[in-house]
């Protein structure tokens, strides 16, 4: 019994975190559409143990896959993926940081 009530619990919870908005969003706020051709590469978490690049929202590790192109490998600001013979480097952007004077 118990079992059933946290799975209907659980249920719950996700389809309401499903519907939340972030109330910060502007109204004419559209997501970006890519094509599975195009890839937006947003951040690199590199450690010694562990390499993800967060590519079009995705978080992937060395060896996955995004559609039909493999990530070969991820450096610290960079990132080298493959889509058949075709090799495909991603170049993490930095904004620039403003220093006070």
């Amino acid at each position: 019994m118990f079992k059933i009530v946290a799975l209907m619990a659980g249920i719950l919870t996700s389809s309401i975190a499903f519907s939340l908005v972030d109330p910060t969003r502007p109204v004419s706020y559209a997501p970006p559409v890519l094509s599975e051709s195009t890839f937006q590469l947003s951040s690199i978490l590199f450690s010694g143990q562990r390499k993800v690049a967060v590519i079009n929202g995705k978080a992937l590790s060395e060896g996955e896959s995004l559609g039909k192109t493999k990530i070969i490998k991820i450096n610290k600001d960079n990132v080298l993926l493959k889509n058949g013979s075709k090799r495909i480097p991603l170049v993490l952007e930095r904004a620039p940081v403003k220093r006070k004077r």
